[in-house]
């Protein structure tokens, strides 16, 4: 503020202080010329009294000389300091133009921007489609078996057989009958008879084709390869057949000295066909002499099943006196440090399984010997080894795929392994059942150029093993009443 500038606002004579002294000044007699100090709340203020003017008009009010007001006689200190002002100015400006935007933005708010209500839906529909995949059993199977089927496309051995058979094996032997699922009941097919025509020709008839049935019994080679030996064999033939509609899954042991044609070779083991012919020759010879082929196969190593084994983390199995002791003493099992089974319960690594299932010369406890009694341990291993699967945390078995599937060669990609999954994770339980080629009663022993051998009739094996698989179906056909 300029000094002597006067603010609009300040008005002394509004204060009871002014009234009195001007009441007393006004009182006086002889009025000289005074001077009287006037508090107000902002500053004080000097106010002169002229004694001239007091003569000049003897019936007038005194005239007040304010002119001094605001004058130098103002204390410096009491002074309002330009700059303070002008900061306070600029502060107050500055919050009122601070809160017209904040206003603006809280009006702006009240409005929902156009993208939100489409977001939100969008969102709902991710969320509740995790809650399918995620929160239910089907959801949970359909990821497991995509994420399984992918693992085991990249990292399995892809070796897939000729399915061509050579000429003088396209047929089956004389005498032997087809194993196929039997055929369901005759249907008689729907006949749509179309309106008659004006010209009075006769109406045509167009039979609907029928509606070919789902597959739901898979079957599946497991061929196990001896590299050890000098000459290679496939140990283990085990087919298993899976049946989607009953629940089931049921074990088709196939001894290894099971004397068969091999088409375009000859008569031999079927332990031979593999290294004889690779899984073509194997394929031809199971479909030559038993009526099936299979939907896919899957091959080890004895290495390979041993790293399996210890990946999985071992299997739990109850050993025989004479088992445990056989297997400390022999090299069975490969490794020394390994040879301390004892009887009763034992959990077995890769090498010790590998053994377990590889014994022939000492019964089983169902006094099962040869062929014979290392077929049933290899079942018991594959029911135990599935059991105790299923027992396990899905990420600690989902974290060993890789490691496992690397072990295998198959003829199975990955987009096939998917569908087989779908199918089957949505099974309960399954149940297991055993059967074994050749059955017993159905072979002789021969010894065949130097071989032990089993000679056996194949056409009974064919009819037993198609009860054996189709059991409820075989029931049916025989209730059906005879035309």
């Amino acid at each position: 503020m300029a000094k002597g500038e006067r603010p609009e606002e300040f008005d002394p004579s509004g204060t009871n202080e002014f009234q009195e002294n001007l009441e007393r000044v006004i009182g006086e007699d002889a009025p000289g010329k005074l001077e009287i100090n006037i508090e107000t709340d902002d500053s004080p203020s000097i106010l002169k009294i002229s004694d001239d003017s007091m003569q000049e008009q003897d019936d007038e009010l005194p005239v007040i000389d304010t002119s001094c007001i605001f004058e130098d006689e103002i204390p410096q200190e009491q002074e309002v300091d330009d700059e303070v002002l002008e900061i306070i100015s600029s502060q107050l400006a500055s919050q009122v133009g601070d809160g017209y935007p904040e206003e603006q933005e809280l009006k702006k708010r009240g409005k929902l921007p156009v993208w939100v209500l489409p977001a939100a839906v969008t969102l709902s529909c991710i969320g509740l489609v995790l809650f399918l995949l995620c929160g239910t059993k089907a959801g949970r199977n359909f990821l497991l078996a995509h994420g399984i089927g992918k693992i085991f496309g990249d990292n399995t051995t892809y070796e897939p057989g000729d399915v061509t058979l050579p000429p003088d094996a396209s047929a089956t032997p004389s005498g032997l009958p087809e194993l196929t699922e039997p055929a369901a009941p005759t249907i008689l097919p729907d006949v749509s008879v179309s309106p008659v025509p004006s010209d009075g020709a006769a109406p045509s008839a167009e039979p609907t084709p029928a509606k070919p049935e789902e597959q739901t019994l898979f079957h599946f080679l497991l061929l196990g390869l001896d590299e050890d030996e000098e000459e290679k064999s496939t140990d283990l033939i085990m087919l298993l057949s899976i049946d989607t509609a009953g629940g089931s899954v049921k074990l088709t042991t196939v001894l290894r000295d099971l004397f068969v044609n091999l088409p375009g070779i000859g008569d031999d083991k079927i332990c031979t066909a593999y290294t004889r012919g690779g899984i073509t020759l194997v394929y031809q010879a199971l479909e030559d002499s038993l009526g099936l082929r299979p939907d896919g196969y899957l091959l080890f190593t004895y290495d390979g099943f041993r790293a399996l084994i210890d990946r999985l983390g071992g299997v739990s199995m109850t050993l025989t006196a004479k088992e445990a002791d056989y297997l400390n003493k022999t090299d069975y099992i490969s490794q020394p440090e390994n040879r301390t089974l004892v009887v009763g319960d034992n959990h077995l690594n890769g090498d010790q399984a590998l053994g377990y299932c590889r014994i022939r010369h000492v019964g089983t406890a169902q006094n099962e010997y040869n062929d014979i009694g290392r077929t049933a341990r290899c079942r018991r291993f594959i029911e135990a080894l599935y059991t105790q699967s299923m027992d396990k945390n899905l990420g600690e078995l989902y974290q060993n795929l890789k490691q496992c599937f690397a072990l295998l060669t198959t003829d199975i990609t990955g987009d096939e392994c998917t569908s087989y999954l779908e199918k089957f994770l949505n099974m309960k339980k399954a149940e297991f059942s055993y059967f074994r080629i050749p059955a017993e009663g159905s072979y002789t022993t021969s010894i065949i150029r130097g071989k032990s051998t089993l000679v056996a009739d194949l056409v009974q094996n064919r009819l037993l093993w198609k009860e054996f698989l189709f059991p409820e179906r075989e029931e049916s056909e025989e209730q059906l009443p005879a035309e």
